[in-house]
Parts: C-alpha cells; sequence; structure tokens
C-alpha cells in the first residue's frame, strides 16, 4: 500500500496517467501515421518489434496472422516505435503482440550483432571480443545501445526509448532520459501494465509454450511454428561476463521477471481452463546496482562500483535497424 501511495504522489492517479498523457510524446516512425488506422473497421494487429529478441522471425508470421484473424497489421513493414506511438492509436480497437528475451543473452546477441555492422567497422570495438569489450568503459560508452538498461523490454513498454533507429526525435532524448532515470518505480509498474494490456507476448526461452498461447489469443486452428531470422552464431558467455552485463540491468531484469510471472499464470490458466490470476509483481529496490545515461554510468555494486563520465560526450552510434 505505502509503494502504491508512492507511485500515486509520482504520476498521479489513476496510476500513470500523467506520464502517459503529459511527460512522453509522440514517436512517429517516418512513413506511418497513426490516423491512417483510426476508423480502421478491422481490428489493429500490432507488433511491437523490440530489437534481438526474436521479433524479427515473429515479423515474419505477422502477415498471415493478420491475415487468417482477419485483422489489419502494425506495422504493414519492417519498422521500429515504442509503446508512445501505440499509444496514439484507438486504444479499444488495438492487440499488441511482443517478444521478450532474458536480457543478459538479448545484450550479448546484440553485442555480436553489431560488430557485423558498418559504425563498428575500423573501431575498436569491432577488434574486441565481449570480456575486453566489458573492460573498457569508453568502448561500452560509445556504444550503450548495446547493454543499455530499457533496451531489452523497459524503454520500448514505457515509451522512453533514446536510440535515432526507433525513429525518436533528438529532441527528445534528454526529456526521456530524465524521465526514466527519475522515475525508476513508475516505469516499471507502467512497463508491467502494458504487458498486462497486451494481448499476447512470447518468451524466446520457451517458444513451444509461447507459440501455444498465440494460437489461443489469436483463435488459431493450428499451432503456429516461429521461422529462422537473423540468427548469429557467437561463443557463449562466461559466467563473469554475464554478471557483468546484469548488473548494468537491473530494470530490464526486473521486466523480464514479472514477464515471466505473467507468461505462466496465462499458460495455466490456458491449460487448466480457469480464471486467469494477474500474478503478484516483482519486489522493487530502493537502491540499483547502475544507473546510466548517454554521458554518465552510475553504479552502486558489481564490477562497475563507482561512477563514469567519458571526457567527451559520446555520440549515439548509427544502428541499422535489427
Amino acid at each position: 500500500q505505502k509503494q502504491e501511495q508512492q507511485i500515486n504522489a509520482l504520476i498521479g492517479s489513476p496510476p500513470h496517467r500523467r506520464i502517459r498523457r503529459n511527460s512522453l510524446r509522440n514517436t512517429a516512425p517516418r512513413g506511418l501515421n497513426a490516423n491512417r488506422y483510426q476508423n480502421s473497421k478491422k481490428r489493429l494487429l500490432v507488433h511491437l518489434h523490440i530489437g534481438k529478441t526474436g521479433c524479427l522471425s515473429l515479423e515474419l508470421m505477422t502477415p498471415r496472422l493478420a491475415r487468417d484473424t482477419n485483422r489489419t497489421l502494425v506495422p504493414p513493414a519492417h519498422v521500429h516505435f515504442d509503446w508512445s506511438f501505440i499509444d496514439t492509436l484507438p486504444q479499444d480497437n488495438i492487440d499488441v503482440i511482443t517478444m521478450l528475451r532474458h536480457p543478459v543473452s538479448r545484450a550479448v546477441s546484440q553485442f555480436y550483432y553489431a560488430k557485423t555492422l558498418k559504425w563498428t567497422r575500423n573501431k575498436p570495438i569491432g577488434q574486441m571480443n565481449l570480456g575486453e569489450y566489458l573492460q573498457s568503459k569508453p568502448e561500452m560508452m560509445k556504444s550503450r545501445t548495446i547493454w543499455a538498461d530499457g533496451q531489452a523490454a523497459t524503454w520500448w513498454l514505457t515509451g522512453t526509448h533514446v536510440e535515432g533507429w526507433v525513429h525518436v526525435d533528438p529532441s527528445l532524448v534528454d526529456e526521456r532520459e530524465r524521465i526514466y532515470a527519475n522515475n525508476a518505480t513508475a516505469m516499471l509498474h507502467l512497463a508491467a501494465d502494458r504487458l498486462d494490456e497486451t494481448l499476447w507476448f512470447g518468451l524466446l526461452e520457451d517458444l513451444p509454450r509461447s507459440m501455444e498461447l498465440l494460437q489461443h489469443a489469436l483463435g488459431l486452428d493450428h499451432t503456429p511454428t516461429l521461422p529462422t531470422a537473423n540468427k548469429n552464431a557467437h561463443p557463449s558467455p562466461t559466467q563473469s561476463e554475464k554478471n557483468a552485463l546484469a548488473s548494468l540491468m537491473p530494470r530490464d531484469l526486473w521486466v523480464y521477471e514479472y514477464g515471466k510471472r505473467l507468461f505462466g499464470a496465462r499458460y495455466t490458466a490456458m491449460k487448466k481452463g480457469e480464471t486467469f490470476v494477474k500474478p503478484k509483481r516483482p519486489f522493487i529496490p530502493d537502491i540499483w546496482s547502475c544507473t546510466s545515461t548517454r554521458t554518465r554510468l552510475e553504479c552502486n555494486t558489481g564490477p562497475y562500483q563507482g561512477t563514469y563520465e567519458p571526457e567527451l560526450t559520446p555520440q549515439r552510434p548509427r544502428v541499422e535497424q535489427q
């Protein structure tokens, strides 16, 4: 009850409405205008494409899913956006689907994927292995997009993404970083609310049950199969590398833990034919292991304990769509 009172004092009652309405301005992907969907006669199937979570494979399925269920697909082509765009769609006519992946596994995958992209060529990161990269704070801060806390889910679900490849207006970045950094409890509950609102989300680590739930959620006459796309083989991380990455992304790990609980509750209700009971949300600590912005990394515990600020403000790398 005390925690709920703190949330209401921070963002208003009912929870999260003030942040949605006043603070998080819309991210409108180029070529995708929400106005075209306002009077859609069909329900909208909205695919929230979170990078390196298996969402590209899911994207290959969505045209058929929309066609088989008589829905209009949003977006109609490969494009990234966060929930701030979803908020501009007619809320009584949307079904949101997405995929989650363990934040550490996702960051490892994105690191090795980044090494295949143009922006890493002829740069130190292009020659590093994961262990070397995680020991170089200058290189980590120049490519924070790889491991930033929020990249695995929380930025996307709360509409606070800060990367250009998600079509975020540069004028919004400072505001979004401030909101995300200063409202940890509110942001986590907002992310959890958004997961609650999804028609379906899958877990990359549990694809068989994910596909069963997708069949159930959409009323399909068959269990779909997730195709393979954009797969890159890479070395497995060591335990110390996993620990280092985990210390950098406590909020995403919280959201993933809640996602697992919600996923399990939905699956159990489906299999047993029982009434769905929303799971309890994980405990939210007062102090986080690490927090970061584009220009500052501050850690209270773990391998990065202390504060690091680059001498020069790092430029955000140009990351190709994933």
